[in-house]
């Protein structure tokens, strides 16, 4: 439970974040071009969330405070990719 422990729980926490919001970001993309844009979202969601349960999961085994650091780079890599793309405003009528 040393510090180097922690520190790659939070790269950990933040490639997860990436991969998630990115993921995210992707299915938004896709979605305005594809004919079935309910199967994109779908399985995009069930995709995501299984791999950040997964992970969150086996971290947690490991010790909570894994888990808690994990999920502080996971909001960090949430604040990197809305910096970097931007938000997303959806005006009435597109």
């Amino acid at each position: 439970m040393g510090i180097l422990s922690h520190i790659l729980s939070l790269f950990a926490g933040i490639a997860l974040g990436v991969i998630y919001f990115g993921g995210l970001w992707f299915t938004v993309i896709k979605i305005n071009a594809s004919a079935s844009p309910g199967w994109w979202v779908f399985g995009s969601l069930i995709l995501r969330m299984t791999l950040l349960m997964l992970s969150f999961y086996a971290l947690i085994q490991f010790h909570w405070s894994y888990l808690a650091v994990a999920f502080l780079g996971f909001m960090v890599a949430r604040g990197m990719i809305l910096n970097r793309k931007g938000k997303v405003t959806i005006s009435a009528g597109d």
